[in-house]
C-alpha cells in the first residue's frame, strides 16, 4: 500500500505506526492524506478540529463521508483497518455515492490524479469549500442578523 501526504509525496507504507504519525501531521500547508492501493485509495483532510474521508474502490464510484468532525482516534482506527484489509472497515462512518468523472479518473493509477474534481478543483479546496458552506449554515442558524452578516462578508 501506498501512503501520499501533501507536504510528503508517496511512499510505501505497512507500518500504523507510521499512519498514525502521518495522521497527526496534517494541518496547514499539510491537508491531505492518501492511501491508496493499485486503483483502491482512501483520502482524509482536515487536522486536529476533524477530519473528512473519501474513499474509491477503483470502479468509478466515490464514497464520501457523511461527517467532516472524524476525530484523529476515530480516523486513526478507519485508516488503520483500511491498511490492514480489515473487512467492514466502512462501516465505522456513514457514507454517500457520487460517480466519480471519466476525467478525474486517474489512467496510470496514481492518487495524484485522483484528488481533483472535474473543474480541476484540489480535494483540499473542496473540503475548505465544505467548511465554508457548513459555517455560513452554522452562523445563519445560530446567531443575529448583524453579526451573520459579517461573517459571511468575511467567508467570502
Amino acid at each position: 500500500m501506498t501512503l501520499e501526504t501533501e507536504r510528503g509525496g508517496s511512499r510505501p507504507i505497512n507500518s500504523e505506526s507510521d499512519l498514525g504519525k502521518a495522521l497527526k501531521d496534517l494541518g496547514p500547508g499539510n491537508e491531505f492524506l492518501i492511501l491508496s492501493d493499485g486503483e483502491r485509495f482512501i483520502q482524509c483532510a482536515g487536522g486536529g478540529d476533524g477530519l473528512y474521508f473519501e474513499y474509491s474502490e477503483g470502479d468509478g464510484i466515490m464514497h464520501v463521508s457523511e461527517r467532516s468532525d472524524v476525530s484523529l482516534a476515530e480516523g486513526e482506527e478507519i485508516l488503520s483497518r483500511y491498511l490492514n484489509r480489515n473487512a467492514g472497515w466502512e462501516s465505522s462512518l456513514s457514507w454517500r455515492s457520487e460517480e466519480i468523472p471519466e476525467s478525474s479518473r486517474g489512467s496510470a493509477g496514481t492518487a495524484e490524479s485522483r484528488h481533483t474534481d472535474a473543474k480541476g478543483k484540489s480535494f483540499t479546496d473542496m473540503i475548505k469549500d465544505e467548511a465554508v458552506r457548513n459555517l455560513k449554515r452554522e452562523v445563519a442558524r445560530k446567531t443575529s442578523g448583524t453579526i451573520g452578516r459579517l461573517i459571511r462578508k468575511i467567508t467570502r
